[in-house]
């Protein structure tokens, strides 16, 4: 009996075979015994098949953030689908990621930081003596090449750890950021189509783990005392094209005396949301490693003074 790959081998060399004996590598008898006893998921059914699927299993619910104003603008975090965090470096997308991760411990995250390792990331937080989330990460990262390939490991590797420990198998994993997968195709000389394919292994990834993917990425330079806009990351026109939701965040910034003042207020917009379709802003500000929503209006939270470069929080 032929297995999946024998079929597909035989089939791609069969279509692009030039016949000259006229005679075909696959009988139909060999393809009908095939068919009848393939049960791979990518297997040809009915849509009333599906619809019946559906019916005993329910409609699949999102996974809510436990961040009620995020919820009610995307509806929560879906399983097989990308969503993109954006923000400026050193803006708080470290501290927002935690803060989601913290919120979603019953979903077991899995955290993949690649610009700064877990362990530098947890020692921070205990300097700062800001509460450490419960989530799973590798213990070091040197010397991995972190392609999307390393990715899907590490998801399959965190759902078997999470279950093993009693949980549920890991259903969001976040990546910090996006810059540092290491692309496995070096030819193409079009970032936007490096940005689409990443993001497409990626959305793979999501579908065969069943997981929401979560990955930030950093805008490029504009105007900071203006929030980003999807115009404004790096390679945009990938990430709308292929994300789910885009959602990004800034840290109130404004001119005074030629000098450049942060805030603690945060602006968090949806930019982009492919499955309900709605856009909006949450207003808030960031407290002792907590996110809260605060209406404010003009600059009258505790400020910092910045250079050339924010200082994070």
């Amino acid at each position: 009996m032929l297995n999946h790959q024998q079929l597909k081998e035989i089939l791609t060399s069969e279509l692009n075979k030039t016949k000259k004996d006229g005679e075909a590598l696959l009988t139909v008898e060999e393809l009908s015994d095939f068919l009848e006893v393939y049960q791979g998921e990518d297997r040809i059914v009915r849509s009333d098949e599906i619809e019946a699927l559906i019916e005993k299993e329910g409609i699949r619910q999102p996974i809510k953030t436990g961040f009620q104003d995020l919820d009610n603008l995307i509806g929560g975090f879906y399983e097989e689908q990308v969503v993109v965090i954006s923000a400026r470096p050193k803006s708080g997308k470290s501290s927002f990621m935690l803060y989601l991760a913290d919120k979603l411990k019953e979903q077991n995250p899995l955290i993949l930081a690649l610009e700064q390792s877990s362990r530098e990331l947890i020692e921070q937080l205990k300097e700062q003596d800001r509460r450490i989330p419960l989530f799973y990460t590798p213990k070091s990262i040197e010397g991995v090449s972190r392609t999307t390939d390393w990715i899907h490991l590490k998801a399959i590797e965190s759902q078997y750890r999470s279950q093993k420990d009693g949980g549920v198998p890991s259903r969001v994993v976040f990546i910090d950021h996006f810059g540092y997968i290491t692309r496995k195709r070096q030819t193409s000389d079009q970032m936007t189509w490096e940005i689409i394919n990443t993001m497409q292994e990626l959305k793979a990834i999501a579908k065969q783990t069943k997981t929401t993917i979560v990955v930030v990425v950093h805008t490029t330079k504009g105007d900071p005392t203006e929030p980003p806009t999807t115009e404004h990351l790096f390679g945009s026109g990938g990430y709308h094209q292929e994300a789910d939701t885009i959602i990004s965040l800034w840290r109130e910034t404004y001119k005074e005396n030629k000098r450049l003042i942060q805030t603690k207020n945060v602006l968090l917009q949806v930019l982009a949301n492919r499955k309900k379709g709605t856009t909006g802003a949450v207003k808030l500000t960031f407290d002792e490693g907590d996110f809260k929503v605060n209406n404010w209006k003009g600059h009258d939270q505790d400020s910092d003074v910045v250079d050339k470069e924010f200082d994070d929080f």
